[in-house]
């Protein structure tokens, strides 16, 4: 039986965690939470997901400074950003710099969530899978 697919949700929002999170679990996902930048790096430490959704905006370590940690750290897992909607496409600069496997906006339904999140899993590329 082949392990399941381990998904890190990075988020300080609750209701956005739940939803997706229930979703998740009962599409057969392995699912992990944080809700803040530091919790996701501890938690990468000890056992690296296979995707991780990272929120942009988060109180002390927003997802950009989380983002740059993982990648100086190595940890080289597909993320896509999760976004509301009046964010400046511009900002997503930086982040498509460090390698990011798509935009999710918290908005969209649970159908392109899971669009995104497949899309993202393809890009790890045949060696991770």
């Amino acid at each position: 039986m082949p392990q399941p697919i381990r998904v890190l949700l990075i988020d300080d929002e609750p209701d956005f965690l739940e939803t997706v999170s229930y979703w998740l679990t009962s599409q057969g996902y392995q699912v992990a939470l944080a809700t803040t930048g530091t919790d996701a790096l501890t938690h990468i430490a000890r056992q690296a997901p296979d995707v991780i959704f990272l929120d942009i905006v988060m109180p002390r370590m927003d997802g950009l400074a989380t983002l740059k940690r993982l990648r100086a750290s190595n940890v080289m897992t597909p993320v896509v950003l999760l976004t509301t909607t009046g964010q400046n496409p511009s900002e997503l600069i930086e982040f498509q710099a460090l390698g990011i496997a798509g935009v999710f906006q918290k908005q969209a339904s649970l159908d392109v969530f899971h669009q995104v999140l497949e899309s993202a899993l393809k890009s790890r590329g045949p060696s991770s899978l």
